[in-house]
């Protein structure tokens, strides 16, 4: 399945084209850069974005033009964090890898570069011979958990186990030990206190304290580990840090702390100081994310909530809440990454299964809707095999389906409607009765994209604004429910209807592109379109899985991987 990061806020780095928001709605941006791979990890700070590819190559992109890296060996990637000014990069065997300023440690800065430009093994790690398994990034610090529970830190004020005491930066800083039999650990790129949980789901904070974003320790700088009971005993889902509060989501509650970006008077506080989230109509939260001016909320229904205070050009305002959109569809999200300053979200998320064959598939079962009686006993799509097999005599077609008996004549039909290939070498041999050489280049969705630019087989029309649109009429009833009761309640006569929702002959060529190609890609669309069509789709009843929603609101191709929307309200 192909993974897409969905991109929000200034992109400046990802060379992304802005444009105005349109009456306070989401508004899609032209992509102006593609990757042509599946993004498998992304992370993201002031100056810098970075996503590593399903090949495991690494594009970083940093306002000028597109970087790609690939490590030595090229070996798998498991995790990529984001620190204020650096970037760490963990592989499958432990393995750790810096980029950009060394708040990582491991030599004298006198004698080695202030910032790496490209990713650098942490030597510190082999020669040690640890195994990581999780690597997280702060404000000028850097923590490496390794496989046996044990927490190392490095970078700016890190505490040391060893000699219990708070390091101070230094010119030489190599990752001390920090906590021992740790199962997690969390920070943020811009802060100074974190959070760990240890292996019998005990949790401890340390760090900045000044807003209270640890609690109601008095303490503004708690330098040494301290228990937080209240969020012992159960696993934590996550937790957000930012500048001046943290987020922590327990049993899809969430708990808030520090100098908010809300107005939280009203809120219950619990002993520990942390307030309690209402939640909104019930529903249960599952994702978190925060920056230092607002944070972000997912609900399990795919809802997300954005909170706190933004920025539109010179303006600033509060607002409660605001309702970024729902994605109903949404397929296993991955995580929602906010980069340091630039108001940039990544919603991680997975594309869902091409749902054209799946529609098609379901004519095999469909006889009613057949029209080419082949035999006494078989009756198929004439439009289906004339578009598969490019065969258009009838006689022609019956006398090679006369050569296809039993399990030969189940393959070819399950291929036929569907593509899916039962036996390949019965497959092969009946292929080559109807004249095709070489099934896999006949595909199902290439059949359907050059059916749709054959116009001389369309047999049906729909009138839209006093302009005819031509369509073929077993496609249409095949994608949507609405077309399909249409077709049954007039006779077979007719050959011509009319559109009653008011849309322009833009959207609703758009939308009949949709129904035999499956894709929307960002030249067909505009604010107009978009719009009309997010009506459009109700309307016209298309199947539940179809996802045209999704792609219409990203205009997604296969290769286009970053589309930008504005969540400012105008």
């Amino acid at each position: 399945m192909n993974r897409f990061v969905y991109v929000s806020g200034n992109t400046k780095d990802l060379k992304i084209e802005k444009k105005p928001v349109i009456d306070g709605k989401i508004v899609i941006s032209k992509l102006i850069h593609k990757i042509g791979r599946r993004v498998k990890l992304v992370a993201s700070n002031y100056s810098t974005s970075v996503f590593v590819l399903d090949n495991n190559k690494i594009h970083v992109f940093n306002g000028s033009k597109g970087i790609i890296w690939e490590l030595e060996n090229n070996p798998s990637i498991t995790q990529v964090v984001a620190g204020s000014k650096h970037i760490l990069i963990l592989t499958r065997d432990g393995r750790v890898y810096g980029y950009g300023d060394r708040f990582w440690g491991e030599i004298p800065i006198k004698i080695s570069p202030l910032y790496i430009e490209k990713p650098r093994e942490i030597l510190w790690v082999t020669r040690n011979d640890l195994r990581i398994k999780q690597v997280m990034c702060g404000f000028s610090r850097s923590f490496f958990l390794t496989q046996d529970g044990d927490l190392y830190s490095s970078g700016f004020r890190v505490y040391s186990k060893e000699l219990d005491i708070l390091l101070e930066e230094r010119e030489f800083f190599p990752p001390v030990l920090t906590f021992q039999n740790v199962e997690r650990i969390w920070s943020g790129q811009e802060a100074y206190h974190y959070f760990f949980q240890t292996k019998d789901n005990t949790m401890y904070c340390m760090g900045t304290n000044n807003n209270g974003q640890l609690g109601s320790d008095p303490r503004k700088e708690i330098d040494k580990p301290i228990k937080l009971q209240m969020f012992s005993g159960d696993p934590i889902k996550e937790i957000c840090c930012s500048l001046n509060y943290s987020i922590i989501l327990k049993n899809y509650q969430v708990y808030l702390a520090g100098k908010l970006p809300i107005k939280a008077n009203s809120f219950s506080k619990t002993k520990e100081g942390f307030i309690k989230f209402p939640k909104l109509s019930n529903e249960k939260i599952d994702k978190i994310g925060s920056i230092k001016s607002f944070f972000v909320t997912k609900t399990i229904h795919n809802k997300f909530y954005f909170w706190g205070t933004f920025l539109k050009i010179s303006q600033q305002r509060d607002v409660e809440h605001c309702l970024i959109r729902t994605l109903p569809k949404l397929r296993q999200l991955q995580r929602i990454e906010i980069s340091s300053s630039t108001f940039k979200l990544f919603f991680y998320t997975i594309k869902p299964k091409n749902t054209l064959v799946a529609d098609f598939g379901k004519l095999l079962k469909q006889s009613d809707t057949a029209d080419l009686q082949i035999n006494k006993n078989l009756k198929i799509h004439k439009l289906v095999i004339q578009m598969r097999t490019g065969m258009k005599n009838e006689n022609e077609i019956r006398q090679c389906f006369k050569q296809v008996f039993g399990e030969d004549l189940r393959c070819f039909l399950t291929w036929l409607y569907s593509s899916k290939v039962l036996d390949k070498v019965k497959l092969a041999k009946t292929a080559k009765k109807f004249g095709i050489l070489n099934y896999r280049k006949h595909t199902l969705t290439n059949g359907l994209k050059k059916l749709y630019t054959e116009d001389h087989s369309k047999d049906f029309v729909i009138n839209v604004q006093n302009e005819k649109v031509r369509v073929h009429k077993l496609v249409l009833q095949t994608r949507s429910q609405l077309f399909r009761s249409m077709f049954c309640s007039i006779s077979e006569e007719t050959k011509c209807v009319s559109d009653y929702t008011n849309k322009s002959v833009k959207s609703i060529q758009v939308l009949i592109k949709f129904l035999y190609t499956d894709q929307i890609l960002p030249q067909d669309v505009d604010e107009d379109v978009v719009e009309e069509l997010s009506e459009a789709i109700y309307y016209y009843q298309l199947n539940e899985d179809c996802m045209l929603n999704e792609k219409l609101e990203y205009a997604l191709s296969k290769k286009n991987i970053l589309i930008e929307q504005e969540l400012e309200k105008k």
